[in-house]
């Protein structure tokens, strides 16, 4: 898994995700509040052969957004693998 915490600050945003792996993998990328339980803002499931990139639409977000990437066959990404925002 791999994961990052983007500071929104409670503003209307749209992000652009780079995710790059080595080889064909199923991912889910998820957006989330650490600080509350059950608070997914985005969860996706995509299929990434190289490079991909994505994007996610926010109205509103919380203060502090946690935004990341598992995959999905194992649960876990190698350090090869990374996710850009």
């Amino acid at each position: 898994m791999v994961q990052h915490l983007w500071q929104s600050n409670n503003e209307t945003a749209t992000i652009f995700i780079t995710i790059k792996t080595n080889g064909k993998k199923k991912l889910c990328v998820f957006a989330e509040d650490l600080q509350k339980k059950n608070s997914y803002y985005a969860n996706r499931e995509v299929i990434v052969d190289g490079t991909r990139t994505i994007f996610m639409s926010f109205p509103i977000t919380p203060k502090n957004v946690t935004i990341g990437a598992i995959n999905m066959l194992h649960g876990w990404m190698s350090k090869q693998e990374n996710l850009l925002i």
